[in-house]
């Protein structure tokens, strides 16, 4: 099963690899052609050329993000999702799109772009975390699984990246009042409920994916991020897989 597998992973990232250099690495879906990266997994490349890429998480946004509020979203990766965002808000919203991976802000920035706004669309390097300035962070083959670190590993594949809170970020851009937030960032959502409560009280609506599989490591369960949402006052409205949408009804 694992030699079929791995040769079926090889196949699929040899394919789209000549696709690519005949190409030049961009990927059309929704009349938009994004860039990804040469030699990026193929399992993203291939959801962006099926349309299915992020789906449940662009569907939610493009029927519930409110236009007129400034967004931010905790992990960018290809800045596909960040479009989304972009093209669904005014023209005059802000919108904060925070990456850890330094090896994808150049491709995240380059996509988000494509939606316009570049006066109001900004692009930040820093992982979520709290207590240390700088945190470490797994870079792994498929982006979307990239992770902070927090046991005592190390290896190449294991960075110094900066570090943001929520609040940090809504400080740092000038953002007062009510806000939206989009995440996605692998069970450190876990955290940013746990230790962003004065933040999260501005925020109106939230779209989250969720990682049930992630959070025994952090101590914590799917109940615990159901019952920290309630108490910040958000009442769930929309689920599509993993992904919830909430409001808050007093915003």
């Amino acid at each position: 099963m694992f030699k079929y597998s791995r040769l079926k992973y090889l196949r699929r990232r040899l394919f789209l690899d000549i696709r690519d250099r005949w190409l030049g690495g961009t990927y059309p879906m929704d009349g938009v052609n994004f860039t990804m990266p040469l030699g990026s997994h193929p399992s993203p490349r291939r959801a962006v050329l099926r349309g299915d890429y992020e789906a449940n998480e662009r569907q939610l946004i493009a029927a519930h993000l409110p236009p007129d509020l400034p967004v931010i979203e905790l992990g960018g990766s290809y800045g596909i999702v960040s479009h989304a965002i972009r093209k669904r808000l005014a023209p005059t919203s802000t919108l904060v799109v925070v990456e850890a991976n330094p090896t994808m802000i150049p491709t995240c920035r380059a996509n988000v772009a494509l939606g316009g706004s570049p006066d109001c669309t900004h692009v930040v390097q820093a992982a979520l975390a709290y207590g240390d300035a700088r945190v470490r962070f797994k870079v792994t083959a498929n982006v979307h699984t990239s992770h902070l670190v927090f046991d005592g590993s190390t290896g190449p594949d294991i960075v110094d990246v900066p570090s943001a809170t929520l609040d940090s970020l809504r400080r740092a851009h000038g953002l007062t009042g009510a806000f939206s937030l989009v995440c996605d960032i692998e069970g450190a959502e876990l955290l940013l409920l746990r230790n962003d409560a004065a933040a999260m009280a501005d925020c109106a609506l939230i779209i989250m994916e969720t990682h049930p599989p992630v959070y025994p490591a952090l101590g914590g369960t799917l109940d615990e991020v159901n019952r920290r949402l309630a108490d910040l006052g958000f009442v769930p409205f929309a689920r599509m897989g993993d992904v919830i949408a909430a409001r808050r009804p007093s915003l």
